[in-house]
């Protein structure tokens, strides 16, 4: 497998660094050079987006580009924090937090404890808390079929951005 040169990674830190300001790239976005590969005629650019005071917030960003660096447009960066641009910066609230809203917001309480994830939701472009509930689940051998409800909430603003039904069949 073809490593990615360091003159792709200077391309790609420079546009995450005006995308979220020096500082905050300084601080918590780091090169994941072994994740980052070539893959045919383009580059899989990975960071990891962490910071220590929120323990949940260890996150994978992607950034397509192609042999020189410059982005696929055909390939939309995912995972770039977007709370460095609004007023309320990035003060996230915790697990705990969204799952009293998820209470609040009456998602159905489920027949197995709620799946709470803190995650990117390409859809809004942000980072969300991100709560199921199961209400129904039948699994056998290879066969499985379950629904339940949804709640994505906006970590920063504690917004709730979807509340939905869902299903695999």
């Amino acid at each position: 497998m073809e490593e990615v040169p360091d003159s792709i990674f200077v391309r790609t830190d420079d546009f995450l660094s005006k995308k979220v300001g020096a500082d905050f790239f300084n601080l918590y976005i780091h090169k994941d050079y072994f994740r980052s590969r070539a893959a045919d005629s383009i580059f899989e650019i990975r960071y990891n987006f962490k910071m220590d005071e929120y323990d949940f917030v260890d996150e994978e960003i992607l950034i397509i580009t192609d042999k020189h660096g410059n982005l696929d447009h055909t390939h939309k960066p995912s995972g770039i924090p977007t709370c460095v641009k609004r007023i309320e910066g990035c003060n996230f609230i915790n697990r705990e937090a969204a799952v009293r809203i998820a209470e609040e917001n009456g998602l159905d309480k489920g027949i197995k404890p709620w799946l709470v994830e803190f995650r990117w939701f390409d859809e809004a472009n942000l980072y969300v808390w991100h709560i199921l509930s199961t209400k129904y689940e039948l699994k056998k051998d290879n066969y499985y079929i379950a629904d339940g409800e949804e709640l994505l909430i906006d970590p920063v603003t504690v917004e709730v951005i979807k509340h939905r039904e869902w299903k695999v069949r």
